[in-house]
């Protein structure tokens, strides 16, 4: 039924959508904009929909459209979340383990890990901790996230890995991890009773075995632990 106000309802109708957009593009960002081909095809299928519907009232599209689009919208949000860790908003280690299996570029891995963070709890309380967790996740997406993605392995291990195009050489790697640490003695010097963070890394090749790389950067790591001690 199309009358003579019918722009209107294409208006509203159309603002909505580039809102709805919008705002699932902003809230995959904390999610380090991951599947967000899924959400584009998403937005397609029910921008196409409607604009050939509103071309031609005889092509029923635009409710498919919408139904579609919903449908894909709920995969691509469960996907973020199953792939993410729930406290810190970092990718878990289930993602990080299928990145590995199909990492197949020159890149960095690079391994973190909280130093004396028994202790930490042990003193302040697990609710402390759980925020000294969260301020180390900011502080690496800050760092890192630009670079490459960043995933919670472990309790209070971390690890990043660089992306393709931005993984130039090791000095890369070391202006990255100098960026961390200063960023971590700044946060420090705010509250003292926030723990250090050991780190280490090692180059991945195509020709290298990821097990070798990952015991390398975690041998790094923990001799660097070693010297903060």
């Amino acid at each position: 039924c199309r009358g003579e106000y019918y722009f209107i309802y294409i208006i509203c109708y159309t603002t909505a959508i580039a809102v709805m957009f919008f705002e699932a593009y902003y809230f995959s960002r904390k999610y380090q904009n991951r599947n967000l081909s899924s959400l584009i095809a998403a937005f397609s299928s029910l921008f196409i929909g409607i604009v050939a519907n509103t071309m031609d009232g005889d092509i029923k599209t635009a409710w498919l459209s919408v139904a579609t689009c919903c449908v894909l919208f709920y995969i691509y949000y469960i996907e973020l979340v199953v792939q993410s860790d729930g406290l810190t908003r970092l990718l878990n280690r289930r993602s990080y383990e299928n990145h590995l299996a199909k990492l197949n570029y020159r890149t960095a891995v690079i391994i973190f890990d909280i130093d004396k963070f028994k202790s930490v709890n042990d003193t302040y309380g697990h609710a402390y901790g759980d925020t000294v967790l969260k301020k180390i996740s900011k502080a690496i997406i800050h760092c890192y996230l630009s670079r490459g993605l960043c995933y919670r392995i472990g309790g209070d291990e971390f690890c990043v890995i660089l992306n393709k195009n931005s993984f130039h050489s090791e000095s890369t790697v070391i202006k990255l991890n100098k960026r961390f640490n200063a960023l971590l003695d700044e946060l420090r010097r705010k509250e003292p009773s926030l723990p250090t963070v050991s780190v280490g890394y090692e180059i991945f090749n195509t020709e290298n075995e990821v097990a070798d790389i990952i015991h390398n950067a975690d041998t790094m790591m923990y001799t660097n632990k070693n010297s903060n001690r």
